[in-house]
Parts: structure tokens; sequence; C-alpha cells
């Protein structure tokens, strides 16, 4: 089955997924994270956290490696 992109209305067989900080600039905190992207117009499909980069950065908060 392929996918339609809601933006540009293309079928897509595969996404480009880009490793880019998510969160909030203004209020707070920027995790790792990846961005979904359509191939054909780069609308934004979703976001998701980089859950390894979240357990790292409360590990150094816990101060511990």
């Amino acid at each position: 089955m392929i996918l339609k992109c809601p933006s540009c209305g293309k079928g897509m067989s595969n996404v480009a997924l880009d490793a880019d900080p998510v969160g909030n600039t203004v209020t707070g905190p920027l995790v790792g994270g990846f961005v979904a992207k359509c191939p054909s117009c780069n609308a934004v499909l979703g976001v998701l956290p980089d859950v390894d980069e979240i357990a790292r950065a409360v590990a150094r908060k816990l101060g511990t490696k």
C-alpha cells in the first residue's frame, strides 16, 4: 500500500527522516529527535523523539554515566 502525502497528494513509498532537535525553543527543552518529511514537497508528516538521547540526558542530570 502506498500512502499519499496530505499536503501535495503524491504517493510515497518511503519518507525522509532528518535528525533534528525537537521541542519548544522558547519554553523548552530541546531534545534529539527525527522529523519525518514528504520526499516530494518536504511537508512535515511527524516528529519522533530520540528516546536514547533523552535517556542519556536524564543520566547526565543524575550524575551517572
